[in-house]
Protein backbone atom coordinates (compact mmCIF):
# COMPACT_ATOMS: atom_id res chain seq x y z
CA UNK A 1 0.00 0.00 0.00
CA UNK A 2 2.35 2.75 -1.19
CA UNK A 3 -0.12 5.58 -0.49
CA UNK A 4 -1.35 4.63 2.97
CA UNK A 5 -1.73 7.23 5.70
CA UNK A 6 0.15 6.98 8.99
CA UNK A 7 -1.64 7.31 12.33
CA UNK A 8 0.53 7.74 15.41
CA UNK A 9 -0.31 6.33 18.84
CA UNK A 10 1.63 6.95 22.08
CA UNK A 11 4.62 4.78 22.95
CA UNK A 12 5.06 2.44 24.79
CA UNK A 13 2.33 -0.11 24.17
CA UNK A 14 3.91 -3.42 25.23
CA UNK A 15 4.11 -2.51 28.92
CA UNK A 16 0.58 -1.06 29.21
CA UNK A 17 -2.35 -3.01 30.66
CA UNK A 18 -4.74 -4.36 28.04
CA UNK A 19 -7.48 -1.95 29.12
CA UNK A 20 -5.20 1.05 28.41
CA UNK A 21 -4.20 -0.33 25.02
CA UNK A 22 -7.86 -0.79 24.13
CA UNK A 23 -8.63 2.79 25.18
CA UNK A 24 -5.78 4.17 23.06
CA UNK A 25 -6.92 2.09 20.08
CA UNK A 26 -10.49 3.32 20.41
CA UNK A 27 -9.27 6.90 20.67
CA UNK A 28 -7.39 6.44 17.39
CA UNK A 29 -10.46 5.24 15.46
CA UNK A 30 -11.76 8.74 14.55
CA UNK A 31 -8.36 9.65 13.09
CA UNK A 32 -8.22 6.34 11.21
CA UNK A 33 -11.69 6.97 9.78
CA UNK A 34 -10.73 10.50 8.77
CA UNK A 35 -7.58 9.25 7.06
CA UNK A 36 -9.47 6.55 5.18
CA UNK A 37 -12.08 8.97 3.87
CA UNK A 38 -9.69 11.81 3.02
CA UNK A 39 -7.91 12.13 -0.35
CA UNK A 40 -4.99 9.70 -0.58
CA UNK A 41 -1.74 11.24 0.65
CA UNK A 42 1.05 11.67 -1.83
CA UNK A 43 3.95 9.31 -1.20
CA UNK A 44 7.41 10.51 -0.34
CA UNK A 45 9.16 10.48 -3.69
CA UNK A 46 12.80 10.75 -2.81
CA UNK A 47 14.73 13.76 -1.67
CA UNK A 48 13.79 15.35 1.66
CA UNK A 49 12.92 18.50 -0.29
CA UNK A 50 9.60 16.79 -1.05
CA UNK A 51 9.70 17.44 -4.79
CA UNK A 52 7.50 15.02 -6.71
CA UNK A 53 8.29 13.28 -9.97
CA UNK A 54 10.32 10.28 -11.04
CA UNK A 55 13.51 12.18 -11.71
CA UNK A 56 15.82 12.97 -8.81
CA UNK A 57 16.15 16.60 -7.79
CA UNK A 58 19.21 18.52 -9.02
CA UNK A 59 20.92 20.69 -6.43
CA UNK A 60 24.12 22.73 -6.54
CA UNK A 61 26.40 21.49 -3.76
CA UNK A 62 30.17 21.53 -3.27
CA UNK A 63 32.16 18.82 -5.05
CA UNK A 64 34.65 18.67 -2.17
CA UNK A 65 33.90 15.57 -0.08
CA UNK A 66 34.10 17.34 3.27
CA UNK A 67 31.88 20.22 2.18
CA UNK A 68 29.42 17.89 0.44
CA UNK A 69 29.21 15.63 3.49
CA UNK A 70 28.41 18.65 5.65
CA UNK A 71 25.74 19.81 3.20
CA UNK A 72 24.23 16.33 2.91
CA UNK A 73 24.14 15.92 6.67
CA UNK A 74 22.30 19.22 6.99
CA UNK A 75 19.70 17.89 4.54
CA UNK A 76 19.26 14.61 6.42
CA UNK A 77 20.94 12.37 3.83
CA UNK A 78 23.86 11.14 5.92
CA UNK A 79 24.46 7.97 7.93
CA UNK A 80 27.22 9.78 9.82
CA UNK A 81 30.11 8.74 7.58
CA UNK A 82 31.67 10.74 4.72
CA UNK A 83 29.71 10.69 1.46
CA UNK A 84 30.84 10.79 -2.17
CA UNK A 85 29.12 13.60 -4.15
CA UNK A 86 26.65 11.98 -6.61
CA UNK A 87 27.55 14.03 -9.65
CA UNK A 88 25.66 13.47 -12.89
CA UNK A 89 28.72 11.77 -14.37
CA UNK A 90 29.12 9.34 -11.47
CA UNK A 91 25.42 8.51 -11.44
CA UNK A 92 25.40 7.99 -15.22
CA UNK A 93 28.30 5.53 -15.00
CA UNK A 94 26.47 3.43 -12.41
CA UNK A 95 23.29 3.46 -14.49
CA UNK A 96 25.27 2.31 -17.50
CA UNK A 97 26.67 -0.58 -15.45
CA UNK A 98 23.16 -1.85 -14.65
CA UNK A 99 21.65 -0.91 -18.05
CA UNK A 100 18.68 0.98 -16.65
CA UNK A 101 17.03 4.23 -17.71
CA UNK A 102 17.15 6.91 -15.00
CA UNK A 103 13.35 6.98 -14.67
CA UNK A 104 12.94 3.19 -14.38
CA UNK A 105 10.90 2.49 -11.25
CA UNK A 106 12.29 -0.26 -9.01
CA UNK A 107 9.54 -0.03 -6.41
CA UNK A 108 8.35 1.80 -3.33
CA UNK A 109 10.41 1.71 -0.14
CA UNK A 110 8.58 1.72 3.21
CA UNK A 111 8.10 3.04 5.81
CA UNK A 112 7.69 6.50 4.20
CA UNK A 113 7.02 4.91 0.81
CA UNK A 114 9.46 6.77 -1.35
CA UNK A 115 9.53 5.82 -5.02
CA UNK A 116 12.87 4.17 -5.82
CA UNK A 117 13.92 4.99 -9.36
CA UNK A 118 17.12 3.76 -10.96
CA UNK A 119 18.54 7.28 -10.81
CA UNK A 120 17.79 7.67 -7.10
CA UNK A 121 19.25 4.24 -6.41
CA UNK A 122 22.41 5.19 -8.30
CA UNK A 123 22.74 8.51 -6.46
CA UNK A 124 22.61 6.78 -3.10
CA UNK A 125 24.98 4.04 -4.25
CA UNK A 126 27.47 6.69 -5.36
CA UNK A 127 27.20 8.41 -1.98
CA UNK A 128 27.94 5.04 -0.36
CA UNK A 129 31.16 4.78 -2.37
CA UNK A 130 30.02 2.29 -5.01
CA UNK A 131 31.78 2.09 -8.35
CA UNK A 132 30.28 0.58 -11.54
CA UNK A 133 31.84 -2.76 -10.54
CA UNK A 134 29.65 -2.84 -7.42
CA UNK A 135 26.45 -1.53 -9.02
CA UNK A 136 24.88 -4.87 -10.09
CA UNK A 137 25.24 -6.26 -6.56
CA UNK A 138 23.93 -3.09 -4.95
CA UNK A 139 20.98 -3.06 -7.34
CA UNK A 140 20.11 -6.69 -6.54
CA UNK A 141 20.33 -5.86 -2.82
CA UNK A 142 17.90 -2.96 -3.25
CA UNK A 143 15.51 -5.08 -5.32
CA UNK A 144 15.55 -7.70 -2.56
CA UNK A 145 15.04 -4.99 0.05
CA UNK A 146 11.87 -3.87 -1.71
CA UNK A 147 10.28 -7.33 -1.50
CA UNK A 148 7.16 -7.58 0.65
CA UNK A 149 8.30 -10.74 2.41
CA UNK A 150 11.50 -8.99 3.50
CA UNK A 151 9.23 -6.43 5.19
CA UNK A 152 11.39 -3.30 4.88
CA UNK A 153 8.72 -1.21 6.57
CA UNK A 154 8.85 -3.33 9.70
CA UNK A 155 12.63 -3.48 9.77
CA UNK A 156 12.75 0.27 9.20
CA UNK A 157 10.77 1.16 12.32
CA UNK A 158 11.12 -1.67 14.86
CA UNK A 159 12.55 -0.97 18.30
CA UNK A 160 14.28 -4.35 17.98
CA UNK A 161 16.96 -3.05 15.64
CA UNK A 162 16.62 -5.28 12.57
CA UNK A 163 19.10 -4.64 9.76
CA UNK A 164 19.71 -6.35 6.40
CA UNK A 165 22.58 -8.81 6.10
CA UNK A 166 23.55 -9.02 2.42
CA UNK A 167 24.81 -12.48 1.37
CA UNK A 168 26.41 -12.70 -2.08
CA UNK A 169 26.78 -16.00 -3.93
CA UNK A 170 28.21 -16.93 -7.30
CA UNK A 171 30.89 -15.56 -9.66
CA UNK A 172 29.91 -11.90 -9.15
CA UNK A 173 31.07 -12.13 -5.54
CA UNK A 174 34.60 -12.91 -6.72
CA UNK A 175 34.51 -10.44 -9.60
CA UNK A 176 33.46 -7.55 -7.37
CA UNK A 177 35.79 -8.54 -4.54
CA UNK A 178 33.18 -9.35 -1.88
CA UNK A 179 34.96 -11.02 1.02
CA UNK A 180 33.60 -14.22 2.54
CA UNK A 181 36.77 -15.27 4.35
CA UNK A 182 38.69 -13.76 7.25
CA UNK A 183 36.75 -10.88 8.83
CA UNK A 184 33.80 -11.58 6.52
CA UNK A 185 31.36 -9.61 8.69
CA UNK A 186 33.90 -6.92 9.55
CA UNK A 187 35.87 -4.09 7.99
CA UNK A 188 38.61 -3.86 5.41
CA UNK A 189 36.87 -4.80 2.16
CA UNK A 190 35.47 -2.10 -0.09
CA UNK A 191 32.87 -4.20 -1.89
CA UNK A 192 31.38 -5.45 1.37
CA UNK A 193 31.26 -1.93 2.76
CA UNK A 194 29.71 -0.14 -0.21
CA UNK A 195 27.13 -2.77 -1.23
CA UNK A 196 25.66 -2.99 2.25
CA UNK A 197 25.86 0.76 2.74
CA UNK A 198 24.15 1.51 -0.57
CA UNK A 199 21.12 -0.48 0.54
CA UNK A 200 21.07 1.23 3.92
CA UNK A 201 21.19 4.70 2.34
CA UNK A 202 18.29 3.82 0.04
CA UNK A 203 16.29 2.62 3.05
CA UNK A 204 17.14 5.83 4.88
CA UNK A 205 16.88 8.47 2.18
CA UNK A 206 14.07 7.02 0.06
CA UNK A 207 12.30 4.90 2.65
CA UNK A 208 12.55 7.38 5.50
CA UNK A 209 14.11 4.92 7.99
CA UNK A 210 15.90 7.73 9.82
CA UNK A 211 17.01 7.15 13.44
CA UNK A 212 14.95 9.13 15.91
CA UNK A 213 12.21 9.75 13.34
CA UNK A 214 10.61 6.69 11.73
CA UNK A 215 13.44 4.38 12.83
CA UNK A 216 13.03 3.60 16.53
CA UNK A 217 15.75 1.03 17.31
CA UNK A 218 16.23 1.02 21.08
CA UNK A 219 19.97 0.32 20.79
CA UNK A 220 20.61 -1.03 17.26
CA UNK A 221 24.10 -2.31 16.42
CA UNK A 222 27.01 -1.20 14.20
CA UNK A 223 26.00 -3.48 11.33
CA UNK A 224 23.43 -0.83 10.42
CA UNK A 225 26.21 1.06 8.62
CA UNK A 226 26.80 -1.93 6.35
CA UNK A 227 26.43 -5.69 6.73
CA UNK A 228 27.56 -7.71 3.73
CA UNK A 229 29.45 -10.95 3.11
CA UNK A 230 30.02 -13.51 0.44
CA UNK A 231 29.58 -17.17 1.25
CA UNK A 232 32.90 -19.05 1.40
CA UNK A 233 31.76 -21.43 -1.32
CA UNK A 234 35.19 -22.94 -2.01
CA UNK A 235 35.58 -23.77 1.69
CA UNK A 236 32.15 -25.29 2.14
CA UNK A 237 31.61 -29.07 2.21
CA UNK A 238 28.01 -28.54 1.09
CA UNK A 239 26.20 -26.80 -1.73
CA UNK A 240 26.12 -23.01 -1.34
CA UNK A 241 23.01 -21.09 -0.35
CA UNK A 242 21.93 -20.06 -3.84
CA UNK A 243 22.20 -23.62 -5.17
CA UNK A 244 20.19 -24.86 -2.19
CA UNK A 245 17.53 -22.31 -3.15
CA UNK A 246 17.32 -23.64 -6.71
CA UNK A 247 19.72 -21.37 -8.62
CA UNK A 248 22.60 -22.57 -10.78
CA UNK A 249 26.10 -22.61 -9.33
CA UNK A 250 27.30 -20.22 -12.06
CA UNK A 251 24.47 -17.81 -11.44
CA UNK A 252 25.04 -14.95 -9.02
CA UNK A 253 22.57 -13.98 -6.34
CA UNK A 254 22.12 -11.56 -3.49
CA UNK A 255 20.16 -12.75 -0.47
CA UNK A 256 18.92 -10.53 2.36
CA UNK A 257 18.37 -11.68 5.91
CA UNK A 258 16.83 -9.07 8.21
CA UNK A 259 18.85 -9.90 11.32
CA UNK A 260 18.52 -8.37 14.77
CA UNK A 261 21.80 -9.52 16.39
CA UNK A 262 25.10 -11.36 15.99
CA UNK A 263 26.08 -14.10 18.47
CA UNK A 264 29.56 -15.61 18.20
CA UNK A 265 30.03 -19.27 19.12
CA UNK A 266 33.56 -20.39 19.99
CA UNK A 267 34.53 -24.06 20.14
CA UNK A 268 38.26 -24.82 20.10
CA UNK A 269 37.92 -28.05 22.05
CA UNK A 270 35.32 -30.37 20.60
CA UNK A 271 36.78 -33.22 18.58
CA UNK A 272 33.61 -34.39 16.86
CA UNK A 273 31.16 -32.61 14.59
CA UNK A 274 28.24 -33.52 16.81
CA UNK A 275 29.90 -31.83 19.78
CA UNK A 276 30.31 -28.63 17.76
CA UNK A 277 26.62 -28.69 16.91
CA UNK A 278 25.82 -29.22 20.58
CA UNK A 279 27.86 -26.12 21.44
CA UNK A 280 26.05 -24.05 18.83
CA UNK A 281 22.64 -25.30 19.96
CA UNK A 282 23.59 -24.56 23.57
CA UNK A 283 24.40 -20.95 22.71
CA UNK A 284 21.00 -20.64 21.04
CA UNK A 285 19.20 -21.72 24.22
CA UNK A 286 19.01 -18.22 25.67
CA UNK A 287 16.40 -16.32 27.64
CA UNK A 288 15.49 -13.14 25.83
CA UNK A 289 15.99 -14.70 22.39
CA UNK A 290 12.75 -13.54 20.81
CA UNK A 291 12.80 -16.22 18.11
CA UNK A 292 11.28 -18.60 20.68
CA UNK A 293 8.06 -16.59 20.61
CA UNK A 294 7.47 -16.23 16.86
CA UNK A 295 6.93 -19.69 15.38
CA UNK A 296 3.53 -18.52 14.15
CA UNK A 297 5.22 -15.81 12.09
CA UNK A 298 7.49 -18.40 10.46
CA UNK A 299 10.52 -16.75 12.08
CA UNK A 300 13.97 -17.77 10.84
CA UNK A 301 17.47 -18.07 12.29
CA UNK A 302 20.71 -17.92 10.28
CA UNK A 303 23.71 -20.01 11.31
CA UNK A 304 27.09 -19.03 9.83
CA UNK A 305 29.57 -21.88 10.25
CA UNK A 306 33.28 -21.17 9.95
CA UNK A 307 35.06 -23.49 7.48
CA UNK A 308 36.83 -25.52 10.18
CA UNK A 309 33.60 -26.24 12.04
CA UNK A 310 31.77 -26.98 8.79
CA UNK A 311 34.39 -29.49 7.63
CA UNK A 312 34.37 -31.35 10.93
CA UNK A 313 30.57 -31.45 11.02
CA UNK A 314 30.47 -32.76 7.44
CA UNK A 315 33.19 -35.32 8.21
CA UNK A 316 30.93 -36.66 10.95
CA UNK A 317 28.36 -37.45 8.26
CA UNK A 318 26.07 -34.43 8.57
CA UNK A 319 24.49 -32.95 5.47
CA UNK A 320 23.23 -29.40 5.60
CA UNK A 321 19.70 -30.70 6.11
CA UNK A 322 20.93 -32.89 8.96
CA UNK A 323 22.56 -29.85 10.56
CA UNK A 324 19.24 -28.04 10.46
CA UNK A 325 17.43 -31.03 11.93
CA UNK A 326 19.98 -31.36 14.75
CA UNK A 327 19.75 -27.69 15.71
CA UNK A 328 15.96 -27.77 15.47
CA UNK A 329 15.82 -30.68 17.91
CA UNK A 330 18.45 -29.34 20.32
CA UNK A 331 17.95 -25.53 20.33
CA UNK A 332 14.94 -25.63 22.65
CA UNK A 333 13.87 -24.13 25.96
CA UNK A 334 11.35 -25.42 28.50
CA UNK A 335 8.05 -23.63 28.13
CA UNK A 336 8.21 -22.58 31.79
CA UNK A 337 11.33 -20.50 31.00
CA UNK A 338 9.46 -18.58 28.30
CA UNK A 339 6.15 -17.88 30.01
CA UNK A 340 5.79 -14.46 31.60
CA UNK A 341 9.06 -13.00 30.32
CA UNK A 342 10.76 -11.95 27.10
CA UNK A 343 8.24 -11.39 24.32
CA UNK A 344 5.62 -13.66 25.84
CA UNK A 345 2.92 -11.00 25.52
CA UNK A 346 3.47 -10.82 21.74
CA UNK A 347 3.91 -14.54 21.12
CA UNK A 348 2.49 -16.23 18.04
CA UNK A 349 2.67 -19.80 19.27
CA UNK A 350 0.80 -22.54 17.43
CA UNK A 351 -1.84 -24.42 19.45
CA UNK A 352 0.46 -27.33 20.30
CA UNK A 353 2.75 -25.00 22.28
CA UNK A 354 -0.08 -23.02 23.87
CA UNK A 355 -1.72 -26.21 25.08
CA UNK A 356 1.47 -28.00 26.13
CA UNK A 357 2.69 -28.45 29.69
CA UNK A 358 5.43 -26.42 31.35
CA UNK A 359 8.05 -29.14 30.76
CA UNK A 360 7.52 -29.07 26.98
CA UNK A 361 10.64 -28.09 25.05
CA UNK A 362 9.86 -25.24 22.66
CA UNK A 363 12.01 -25.06 19.49
CA UNK A 364 13.63 -21.81 18.41
CA UNK A 365 11.90 -22.07 15.00
CA UNK A 366 8.74 -23.79 13.82
CA UNK A 367 10.50 -26.31 11.56
CA UNK A 368 14.05 -27.24 10.45
CA UNK A 369 13.58 -25.45 7.13
CA UNK A 370 13.39 -22.14 8.97
CA UNK A 371 17.08 -22.46 9.82
CA UNK A 372 19.44 -20.97 7.22
CA UNK A 373 22.97 -22.40 7.12
CA UNK A 374 25.90 -20.80 5.32
CA UNK A 375 29.67 -21.21 5.50
CA UNK A 376 31.66 -18.01 5.99
CA UNK A 377 34.82 -16.81 7.68
CA UNK A 378 38.53 -17.56 7.77
CA UNK A 379 40.85 -19.73 9.84
CA UNK A 380 39.85 -20.28 13.45
CA UNK A 381 37.05 -22.05 15.26
CA UNK A 382 34.46 -19.31 15.61
CA UNK A 383 30.97 -19.64 14.16
CA UNK A 384 27.87 -17.53 14.80
CA UNK A 385 24.10 -17.51 14.82
CA UNK A 386 21.98 -14.54 13.83
CA UNK A 387 18.26 -14.43 14.64
CA UNK A 388 16.14 -12.78 11.99
CA UNK A 389 13.68 -10.11 13.03
CA UNK A 390 10.34 -11.68 13.85
CA UNK A 391 8.33 -10.59 10.79
CA UNK A 392 10.81 -10.94 7.94
CA UNK A 393 11.89 -13.73 5.60
CA UNK A 394 15.10 -14.45 3.71
CA UNK A 395 14.75 -13.14 0.14
CA UNK A 396 16.98 -13.72 -2.88
CA UNK A 397 17.47 -11.83 -6.15
CA UNK A 398 19.45 -12.77 -9.24
CA UNK A 399 22.26 -10.38 -10.09
CA UNK A 400 22.02 -8.79 -13.52
CA UNK A 401 18.26 -8.57 -13.98
CA UNK A 402 17.20 -5.30 -15.61
CA UNK A 403 13.42 -5.60 -15.30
Amino acid sequence: MPHHAVILVPHPMASRPAVEVEALARAAFPRILAALTAPAPRPLLGAPSGRAGLEASRVELPADIDAFTDAAEARGWSDGLPLIPPTEDRVARLLEAVRLAPSAVLGVMPPRNGTVTAEKFAANAVMAGAMPLHAPLALAAVRAGLREEFNPGGIGVTTGGGTPLVIVNGPEARRAGVNGGTSCFGSGYRANAVVGRALRLVMRNLGGAIPGEMKKSTQAFPAEYSFCTAEAEDESPWEPLHVELGYGREQSTVSLAGVRAFHQVTDHTSERGEQILETIAGSMRAWGAVSYYYQGRQGQVLVALCPEHAREIAAAGYTKEAVKRFLFECARLPKRDLVGRGNYGERTWPPWIEEAGDDTLVPIVAEPGHLIVIVAGGSGRHSSWLPLWSATRLVTELVGLTR
